[in-house]
């Protein structure tokens, strides 16, 4: 999206509107596989509960969701002593939203430092001429896709 949003408002809002409804549609499309895959293990003997296939976080991130849409998440007011300004608002929320921004970006940061370059050429060059080779026609292809819709 900072890519799209750096060539021009308009792809910018394209790409919004692209990884939202990827988003939107990774949840339905999970658990249409996890159902799949619970048939098919069921027709070969083991009996699979479809209550494993949604995990437990997935609960409470709807309940987060539920609550923020409804607006139940507070907003709190401190009134401190020392301030004599008075008081000042905390929005629970956003602080929130910072904390899972930072939170993945220290999640990223730790799986790319634990990737040892030199073992991954050494025993893997395919797949990294693969990986490379994919995302360099990704990115073509994106490019003339803008350019092609703007």
């Amino acid at each position: 999206m900072a890519a799209a949003f750096a060539y021009s408002p308009g792809a910018g809002s394209i790409a919004t509107l692209v990884k939202l409804v990827r988003v939107a549609l990774l949840a339905p499309f999970t658990f249409v596989l996890a159902i799949a895959y619970a048939r098919r293990k069921r027709t070969g003997g083991v009996q699979v509960r479809y209550s494993r296939l949604v995990p437990p976080f997935f609960w409470g991130f709807v309940a987060a969701a539920l609550m923020n849409t409804l607006g139940l998440i507070p907003v709190l007011e401190f009134h401190p002593a020392w301030r004599a300004a008075g008081s000042f608002n905390f929005s629970t929320a956003g602080v929130l939203v910072d904390a899972g921004s930072f939170l993945l970006t220290l999640a990223m940061a730790a799986m790319g430092l634990e990737v040892d370059i030199h073992f991954l050429a050494r025993v893997g060059g395919r797949a990294l001429l693969t990986g490379v080779v994919s995302c360099l026609a990704l990115c073509a292809a994106s490019l003339a896709l803008i350019r092609l819709l703007l």
